[in-house]
């Protein structure tokens, strides 16, 4: 499952433990308590937002640590790293950030913003930089590619819908 898969189910349980119809079938339960199968992001976001609500819960994870895809290891002094790599809603004004405040506090993470997130090179050397600043982005885009003005605004124009 990919880090965007997986913020987009932490979205989908937040709005549906969220909603009044799921709380109140949680709510006519004779026994309070939810086993849930998972310890990724979601699966522990479950967890959490159902034991703020009252019910006891139970994860259960086939590996020996949490995490899913986002876990880090050592092995013969080698670090692999499978964590997240580019957290959306890591910044205070960014509107993902309240719902993780809600699971962990963010001031105590340490973020970094990196000027460009990765960059892109074709066979004959033309590079595109995916910048973490949508004016930058935009404008390597069109310079790469003013053919595409049209596709490249609409992306523009989702991306600050989702970063402001």
């Amino acid at each position: 499952m990919t880090l965007i898969c997986q913020i987009l189910a932490l979205k989908k349980s937040i709005m549906l433990l969220k909603k009044n119809f799921i709380k109140k079938r949680l709510e006519n339960m004779v026994n309070k308590k939810v086993m849930i199968i998972g310890a990724e992001i979601s699966g522990m976001s479950a967890g959490n937002y159902l034991q703020m609500n009252g019910y006891d819960t139970e994860i259960f994870e086939l590996h020996t640590k949490p995490g899913g895809l986002c876990t880090g290891w050592r092995r013969k002094g080698y670090t692999i790293d499978g964590c997240i790599h580019w957290l959306v809603g890591s910044g205070p004004s960014i509107n993902y950030y309240k719902f993780w405040n809600e699971l962990i506090d963010m001031r105590e993470l340490e973020i970094v913003d990196y000027v460009e997130y990765c960059s892109l090179e074709d066979k004959d050397g033309k590079r595109l930089r995916a910048f973490a600043n949508v004016d930058r982005l935009e404008k390597e885009m069109k310079d790469i590619a003013p053919e595409d003005t049209d596709a490249i605004e609409i992306l523009e124009i989702i991306l600050r819908s989702l970063f402001n």
